[in-house]
């Protein structure tokens, strides 16, 4: 599994993942190239991302596929509980929901610069139609991927899996993708009166007693408190 987060160059900087977008596609290639199974993993909706970015990050998808990627999980950025992005959020207000059964990477729960109704349908339709990509380049014979011995057989098994899973993913994108993403909208519609002043600085001040951020550390992201 490779966190490739983005497609966006200045996306990855503002995430402070140190690394270059070229990078995972010689990572994705050397790996696939050793016979290693690659599972990529994609993030959209972070709050300073553009349309734009996201559009990038889904064409780059494509690269890494060429490269040699075999699958791939589109998730929506989450401030999860504990974490710096989470405090971040809630001082800026920007969190619409605070019920955790939606904080599971595929919906929305905060405001960014796109729409998060349209972040949910995008991370759907960037899943797919990574897959069906592969898919057809491979059965009209446009790769030009050598694929090692040692996963053409788990490959083969992956794609019996999909066809079998089928009606299910028909399912979860015709009739239940739309009443998630009306209830997206609707939870971001009443955004404004969702959290109250005393709750966001008690969800602050617990929070803190968990994770914090220390900027002399080497660790940019947070950091387990131990008194």
């Amino acid at each position: 599994f490779l966190g490739v987060e983005s497609g966006s160059q200045e996306t990855l900087k503002k995430m402070h993942k140190g690394l270059a977008v070229s990078d995972s596609i010689k990572a994705v290639k050397v790996l696939h190239e050793n016979g290693v199974i690659v599972f990529v993993g994609m993030m959209m909706g972070a709050p300073y991302e553009t349309f734009k970015d996201i559009i990038a990050t889904i064409k780059f998808s494509r690269k890494l596929a060429d490269a040699g990627a075999d699958g791939v999980q589109f998730s929506i950025y989450t401030p999860l509980p504990g974490t710096r992005i989470f405090v971040n959020s809630l001082q800026q207000k920007a969190l619409f929901t605070l019920n955790w059964d939606y904080y599971d990477l595929l919906t929305p729960v905060a405001k960014t610069r796109v729409n998060p109704a349209l972040i949910q349908f995008l991370a759907v339709y960037a899943n797919h139609t990574f897959y069906l990509y592969k898919y057809l380049r491979s059965k009209l014979k446009i790769s030009k991927l050598k694929i090692p011995e040692r996963k053409l057989e788990l490959l083969r098994n992956a794609e019996k899996y999909i066809w079998k899973r089928l009606p299910y993913f028909i399912r979860g994108t015709f009739i239940d993708l739309p009443k998630s993403m009306m209830n997206t909208l609707k939870l971001y519609s009443k955004r404004a009166n969702s959290l109250r002043n005393d709750l966001i600085d008690l969800l602050v001040s617990d929070s803190s007693k968990i994770i914090y951020y220390d900027p002399g550390d080497k660790n940019r992201y947070f950091k387990i408190k131990t008194d």
